[in-house]
């Protein structure tokens, strides 16, 4: 994946880019992005959800 900067001059204009930039990746793309955020932001041992909270 390469690093591409974008600073935008207002919050519309970000919005509209993070809009393109969706467009312009398949599933796949979208979802090896979404892994590697998880991953730096959980770590790549997080517990299971479902383990930890409780059902009822």
């Amino acid at each position: 994946m390469n690093k591409v900067v974008f600073i935008a001059r207002n919050f519309h204009e970000a919005d509209l880019r993070d809009i393109e930039q969706n467009i312009s990746m398949n599933p796949a793309q979208r979802q090896r992005a979404a892994r590697i955020i998880k991953r730096r932001l959980f770590g790549a041992n997080r517990p299971d959800v479902r383990a930890v909270r409780p059902r009822g």
